[in-house]
């Protein structure tokens, strides 16, 4: 499963707000044993993230997610760039019309807004390429949705962290299902007595030529001469118990190469 990730939003580009969402997203993903290709992170434009969207379709990906720009406000434009990119009409859905006003009509009651009439900028979020379909929002107010162009399924999710990681668990995960591969994801952090990064590089490459499914970064925080190197490894494998057999072996193996055979005459 391979999928793309486009985060959407002015406030990310100026350092305002922290993107937490394509974090989130790729570890939901790798721990499902897919891989992100690529994250992209573009303003809120329509030319930009139709451009965005064309060019991610363009290397075929299991899934395309965007997050961001499906609110009421004039600078939410994710929906008209969609449209732009797959080239069909933006139209009013019914479904995410009567999902929103519900919505509404429930704040409503709660106390939480004074009307619950659907005004031009709470029918704009209803306001979605055609053809799609609909993903509820609730803990926010703007649905989400996904729709398929040829092998590319693209899903559109807010950009409000709590809205998006509730649709992305609650609709999300179902779809990705249908193409994930059975694939056990597993890592490990060790931390290991190197404070120069240039020696550790060719055991890191040794151990990942050792074990295939291996992958490991090293993580390095600065010259120190009692400081240490944290080392990731992580591994996706058929089954549970192959992963944790795996991961113990390249461990061991890191371990044995770190504090066995130092030099860099006996990696080379």
């Amino acid at each position: 499963m391979i999928v793309e990730i486009i985060i959407i939003g002015n406030e990310i580009l100026t350092g305002h707000t922290l993107d937490t969402n394509s974090q989130y997203i790729a570890k939901k993903i790798t721990e499902m044993g897919g891989q992100v290709r690529r994250i992209i992170k573009v303003p809120d434009a329509i030319n930009e993230i139709a451009d965005a969207v064309k060019y991610a379709l363009s290397h075929e990906p299991d899934f395309i997610i965007t997050t961001g720009g499906l609110g009421p406000t004039y600078d939410d434009k994710t929906a008209q760039a969609i449209a732009v990119a797959l080239n069909v009409p933006l139209v009013r859905n019914q479904k995410a019309y009567v999902l929103i006003r519900d919505r509404y009509l429930d704040l409503y009651q709660s106390g939480l807004v004074d009307s619950y009439d659907m005004t031009p900028p709470r029918e704009k979020m209803a306001d979605l390429p055609e053809g799609v379909e609909v993903i509820p929002n609730r803990v926010g107010t703007a649905p989400g949705f996904h729709i398929t162009k040829d092998k590319t399924t693209i899903i559109c999710l807010p950009g409000v962290p709590d809205e998006m990681k509730d649709m992305f668990e609650r609709e999300v995960m179902k779809l990705l299902e249908s193409k994930a591969e059975e694939l056990v994801y597993k890592e490990y952090d060790v931390a290991v007595e190197i404070t120069d990064e240039t020696k550790l590089a060719p055991i890191v490459r040794q151990v990942m030529d050792e074990f295939p499914r291996v992958y490991v970064k090293s993580h390095p925080t600065g010259y120190s001469k009692k400081g240490k190197i944290v080392v990731t490894i992580s591994v996706q494998a058929p089954t549970e118990e192959e992963a944790d057999s795996i991961l113990k072996k390249a461990v061991e193996r890191l371990l044995e190469l770190v504090y066995n055979r130092l030099s860099l005459e006996d990696l080379t």
